[in-house]
């Protein structure tokens, strides 16, 4: 009977430790603006790019926006995350998305939001202004992307719309398209993304982490109890010694 409940406990939290990085990484929800009338054209050297100010410091794992395709492009599109200079993108990347394939964006007049998912993510520090910056460079004029946001309306104060003729080499702030792009933002607390050094200061990513990890080992607790019961149900009764 001790060796049983011994056995049931070690293979309990054995499997809870292999499983507990999935059982707390939950995504939350950081920068968004979530309000689009009008649509911005992506393809060959035109691109289009949203500034936002980190709300806190925490891993950015994938962006959503709004938008469709026109005509057939084909091909992939990439989202990219650069600082900023005097508040325009500006620099070196500091991380691109995984390949998005256009053939799965629906055509216009549907639209819809899309993801752009970042396979490793990247630390922002709280407070400092990034750019997300969208290509499509197999594109051309019948056959583009479109990336929705709202126009003549800067609801979204921490950042700004820009548009790019030259691949990103230079950008200029939209005015009569939309002031700012539809997007939203996901990721976590934790920090080990590309900014190494940046910790999770700030009191939301501090409640969030503390949250995760309570639910965590709850979680645990009950997957080792679990284990326990079920080890003992399948394992033939022996007799007292």
């Amino acid at each position: 009977m001790k060796k049983k409940i011994l056995y049931s406990f070690v293979l309990g939290l054995f499997l809870s430790n292999l499983f507990y990085p999935f059982l707390v990484s939950a995504s939350t929800q950081y920068e968004h603006a979530l309000l689009s009338d009008e649509g911005s054209p992506i393809y060959g050297t035109n691109w289009q790019a949203q500034t936002f100010k980190a709300i806190s410091t925490h891993n950015i794992t994938s962006c959503i926006v709004k938008g469709y395709s026109y005509g057939t492009p084909t091909g992939n599109s990439y989202m990219y995350i650069y600082g900023t200079s005097a508040g325009s993108p500006s620099g070196s990347v500091l991380v691109t998305s995984s390949a998005l394939d256009v053939s799965t964006i629906p055509t216009s007049p549907t639209i819809s939001t899309f993801t752009y998912t970042f396979s490793s993510p990247y630390t922002v520090a709280s407070g400092t202004i990034y750019a997300l910056e969208i290509s499509h460079t197999t594109g051309d004029t019948g056959n583009r992307l479109y990336w929705y946001g709202i126009y003549n309306n800067d609801a979204y104060t921490d950042g700004q719309a820009y548009g790019s003729t030259n691949s990103g080499s230079t950008w200029t702030s939209h005015t009569n398209d939309p002031n700012d792009e539809y997007f939203d933002c996901y990721g976590d607390a934790g920090g080990g993304g590309g900014d190494a050094t940046s910790t999770a200061t700030s009191t939301e990513a501090k409640l969030l982490l503390s949250l995760n990890f309570t639910m965590g080992i709850i979680l645990v607790l009950i997957f080792v109890v679990a284990i326990a019961y079920i080890y003992s149900t399948i394992t033939p009764k022996k007799p007292w010694k």
